[in-house]
């Protein structure tokens, strides 16, 4: 982990590719005073990296890991256990929401990561706006698969890689690839026209990429092609090196989205998955 103070974000062993227009716009965003930025996107396409990437570049910042959390005091303890030891609510007073904002208060600027806020209620929603509220130097960058249900939040989507002809998604591949054979691919046409092919298939999805090219570790390419319809069995992490990831495979990842559907959305999306793409 890497500290500052009393506060810890994940840390990652490889390079944040494909995102330096992303990043910029958070920074922008924050700089001009953005309070509560909501980074919205599919299952796998890199939403906590970046957060936690452009909260690296803020002097202070906090990581709250809300991946257990169902409502606000789920949500309100999630953060009290990131912040400890560091401060101590019994001696304040009032609705444990204000009196954790008034603790970000007296803290200072400080950039709060709340991360996979997807399944959490209105409620919880409505506790990120008090701690606006209450500390108006606090900045909270927040992941979800949807935004939140509050007013005056700057929503920024993040979309898959650009998975053209050596795009951002071929890019990932290739440095992935060199992490895991331990010497860079052949930038051949033929190695060139399989990577792109390959990257498009994933959907220019990040943690699919990534999960593919940590194959090349004992696969060849071709065997990595030719088995890539059996996704979900071949795209799992091979060992435990690497950074921090909430998905070891993309059966994880799709089957958190799915848990998060309610009854009529899930017969929605397999009536729908009768359709080719």
């Amino acid at each position: 982990m890497r500290r500052r103070g009393a506060t810890m974000l994940p840390s990652y062993s490889t390079s944040l590719l494909g995102r330096d227009e992303l990043l910029s716009s958070l920074d922008r965003s924050m700089a001009e005073g953005a309070r509560v930025i909501t980074l919205v996107g599919t299952a796998g396409v890199g939403k906590t990296r970046l957060a936690v990437t452009a909260a690296s570049r803020r002097p202070a910042h906090v990581f709250c890991d809300l991946r257990g959390a169902r409502r606000r005091d789920h949500l309100i303890d999630a953060l009290l256990r990131a912040l400890r030891p560091a401060v101590d609510l019994s001696r304040m007073r009032g609705d444990a929401a204000r009196r954790v904002g008034g603790w970000l208060r007296a803290r200072g600027p400080l950039c709060v990561v709340l991360d996979n806020f997807e399944q959490l209620d209105d409620a919880s929603a409505e506790v990120v706006g008090v701690w606006r509220d209450e500390a108006p130097n606090a900045t909270f960058l927040v992941t979800s698969r949807h935004p939140l249900r509050l007013g005056g939040q700057r929503l920024v989507h993040i979309t898959p890689l650009d998975a053209g002809e050596d795009g951002a998604a071929a890019a990932l591949f290739f440095d992935r690839a060199a992490l895991a054979r331990g010497a860079p691919l052949a930038r051949d046409a033929r190695t060139l026209d399989a990577v792109n092919a390959l990257v498009r298939s994933l959907d220019g999805v990040a943690l699919a990429i990534e999960l593919a090219a940590a194959r090349l570790e004992v696969m060849s390419l071709d065997e990595l092609r030719d088995r890539i319809n059996a996704r979900f069995a071949l795209l799992r992490v091979p060992d435990a090196r690497g950074g921090v990831e909430h998905h070891d495979a993309l059966w994880d990842a799709l089957s958190w989205s799915w848990q998060l559907l309610s009854a009529p959305e899930r017969d929605a999306l397999a009536c729908a998955s009768a359709f080719a793409d």
